[in-house]
């Protein structure tokens, strides 16, 4: 978001590392949904599909189209007690995009929505609101281990892509979604919070912007 906290950045850029290399020598033809299809996706993200996980056996998950439609997955009703995660990776090696690691992997979501809930709203860089803290306390979660926390599902697609040459070929979108139960995340996040102690003092507005976000965090989380 903000280009100056380069550590996290360089952790979301490997983990979204898309690698398309492979070339396909026979025509594609667009996925077409079977009749009986129940699940609708509300916008133009699956027109290249070429095949989805298990896609003779069951129709594409509701949260996946939830996910797809840019709707809410935690407003679910099955997942109103839980905070998820929905990690997304492209390549062409479905194997390799498969290997998600919630001890190693996790730690990047959380402080990835960490880092957005702290900048909800501002419109200048967010150490001149927080001071050190907000740098700080994204490293914490970082850096952080979480109990509790599951892989609920996965799913794949194989997308049709046009290249520059216009040529076709195919990549991947591996979704994994992991989730904690909600009072159990917020008691380790609230926990966190207040563990961070900057090292550098706060002004009286930062101190002051700092106790707000952490009696409103989740207002935004």
């Amino acid at each position: 978001m903000f280009t100056r906290y380069v550590p996290l950045q360089i952790g979301i850029c490997l983990f979204l590392t898309a690698c398309v290399t492979e070339e396909v020598k026979i025509p594609i033809l667009p996925w077409t949904p079977p009749p009986d299809q129940q699940i609708t996706i509300q916008n133009d993200l699956l027109i290249d599909v070429l095949d989805y996980k298990d896609s003779s056996l069951k129709d594409i998950p509701s949260w996946v189209a939830t996910y797809y439609n840019g709707e809410n997955i935690e407003r679910m009703p099955q997942y109103s007690d839980k905070y998820l995660f929905i990690n997304r990776q492209t390549g062409n090696r479905l194997n390799v995009l498969g290997q998600f690691s919630i001890e190693k992997d996790f730690p990047l979501l959380i402080a990835s929505r960490v880092q957005n809930a702290l900048t909800h709203g501002l419109n200048t860089y967010p150490d001149a609101v927080y001071g050190a803290f907000f740098e700080e306390t994204v490293k914490a979660f970082y850096d952080a281990k979480f109990e509790g926390v599951l892989k609920e599902d996965d799913f794949w697609i194989k997308r049709q892509i046009t290249r520059e040459d216009e040529t076709h070929g195919e990549i991947f979108e591996f979704l994994t979604m992991v989730s904690v139960d909600r009072r159990l995340l917020a008691s380790q996040i609230n926990t966190l919070l207040s563990s961070v102690n900057p090292s550098k003092q706060a002004t009286k507005d930062q101190a002051t912007a700092v106790m707000h976000i952490k009696n409103n965090f989740f207002d935004n989380f």
